[in-house]
């Protein structure tokens, strides 16, 4: 008679060693889990985190922006909210952010060298670790940071003097790659009317000579733009002069800034257009009053334009709110009227 030296037979072994193999796979698998639910809840609640820095520093800027003298420098504005705005960063970041743990970690203002003052706030919150705690590790940090800058409103510089009609303006921005026809009759576009005049917009002075309408066409306008009713002067029959024709030509398939107006009215040299924003636009082809005008390589035939009107190609829409680079206080070219944006 035999007698097995082992306890256990060759398939019970087998057995055995199975059981091990699923018991370590399953605890690795386990982890992994773990590891892949706590970081997937990091990483929402880091998201939210930057939401409720965003929020807050855009809710400092507003404040400064609305309650700041307009004359204020960047200094002045600085040293009378580095108080009072750290609470209303806590207040915001609060109302933005799920987590009752998350907290305004550091709050500054500093006036940047390129312009405007600069509202830093850093968050930080502590994510729970579900599983994490078998390792020892009770939550995951995480920090986030917002920036958000006040400064004067700006204007794109180089506006050439064509007023475009609000309504016309958003037509073409709905269709921005098709050509289109803008007539200079001040009276079909929806924006009022002015009779004796010809759609110029007279940045500062009356544009009814031909030497100035032509400077204006020809290098745009570079003082600062008054967004309260803008001059209209008349004078229907100014482009029959070969300096404002010549000008015309010179603007062809070129990219030119032009102001976008609301409302025109009065007639004569006491017109007006009131102006709230601006657009870009490639000029493609003008006509005249007779039958003088000129195409441009992006002139498309199947837009044909009559008398007195041009055909643009819309580019991009510039509202008035664009940030300027300019230091608040500076009387060059702060104007009085603030913006607020998020930067890096």
């Amino acid at each position: 008679m035999r007698v097995p030296l082992s306890g256990l037979s060759r398939r019970g072994r087998e057995h055995g060693a199975a059981a091990i193999i699923v018991a370590l796979t399953t605890t690795v698998v386990i982890g992994f889990l773990a590891f892949v639910t706590d970081f997937g809840m990091a990483y929402s609640n880091k998201r939210g985190l930057q939401t409720g820095a965003d929020a807050a520093a855009l809710a400092v800027a507003q404040e400064i922006a609305l309650q700041s003298e307009t004359a204020a420098t960047c200094t002045e504005m600085a040293a009378a909210w580095q108080g009072p705005g750290k609470p209303i960063a806590d207040d915001y970041l609060a109302r933005n952010q799920v987590s009752a743990d998350a907290a305004v970690s550091g709050f500054d203002l500093s006036c940047s060298p390129s312009g405007g003052l600069v509202v830093a706030v850093d968050t930080a919150q502590e994510s729970p670790s579900f599983f994490g705690g078998i390792a020892g590790a009770d939550g995951i940090d995480l920090t986030q940071t917002a920036r958000a800058v006040v400064g004067p409103a700006g204007v794109p510089t180089g506006l050439r003097p064509i007023g475009v009609c609000k309504v016309a303006a958003a037509a073409m921005a709905a269709a921005p790659d098709v050509s289109f026809a803008y007539a200079l009759n001040k009276g079909s576009s929806g924006c009022g009317s002015a009779s004796g005049n010809w759609g110029m917009v007279g940045f500062g002075e009356c544009l009814n000579t031909p030497d100035s309408v032509a400077g204006f066409l020809n290098n745009g306008y570079t003082g600062p733009v008054d967004m309260s009713p803008a001059t209209e002067c008349g004078n229907p029959g100014m482009d029959s002069s070969s300096v404002v024709r010549t000008a015309y030509d010179n603007i062809l398939d070129k990219e030119v800034f032009l102001p976008v107006y609301d409302l025109m009215q009065d007639n004569g040299n006491t017109a007006t257009m009131r102006i709230v924003s601006f657009i870009a636009v490639k000029v493609c082809a003008w006509r005249g009053t007779g039958s003088q005008g000129k195409q441009g390589l992006c002139y498309d035939p199947a837009k044909p334009i009559d008398k007195t009107s041009f055909q643009f190609r819309y580019i991009r829409a510039v509202p008035v709110a664009d940030l300027a680079l300019c230091t608040p206080g500076d009387v060059t070219c702060d104007f009085g009227l603030r913006v607020v944006k998020l930067v890096e």
